[in-house]
């Protein structure tokens, strides 16, 4: 009896270790700022690409020790911020526009009385065709 009291204490022990190892790394993580979002990004350019003809050239001068992500970083730098947001509304789906709207309930409120005026607008044209 003694030694399931004794696993118990233990396990218990463990898990009070555990928590307070994610704590720390927590507090770790807090205290030092924002971390760095690492992206790989395999490219595949024609070899008339500015990127390829760009590295043809530091090949043709022999230029060392060129770090690619840090020129990459400049150029992408040079875009304007709207071009972010454009590019994430062109690719975000109806569906998700759709699922954002109907959690504000002003918008909810507008997109049910869009769809009440269709239908509305659906049953006359019906009524007139019926005619």
């Amino acid at each position: 009896m003694e030694t399931k009291i004794e696993n118990e204490i233990k396990t218990e022990a463990v898990e009070e270790i555990k928590k307070a190892s994610k704590k720390d790394k927590e507090k770790t993580a807090e205290e030092k700022g924002f971390k760095e979002m690492k992206t790989k990004a395999l490219l595949s350019t024609l070899p008339t690409h500015p990127l390829s003809l760009f590295q043809s050239e530091i090949k043709k001068r022999n230029i060392k020790d060129v770090n690619l992500n840090d020129i990459l970083l400049e150029a992408i730098d040079q875009l304007p911020p709207t071009w972010w947001e454009d590019k994430i509304e062109s690719l975000t789906p109806l569906e998700y526009k759709v699922q954002e709207a109907l959690k504000k309930p002003d918008m909810r409120e507008k997109l049910a009385n869009l769809l009440v005026e269709g239908q509305t607008q659906e049953n006359t044209e019906q009524k007139e065709n019926n005619v």
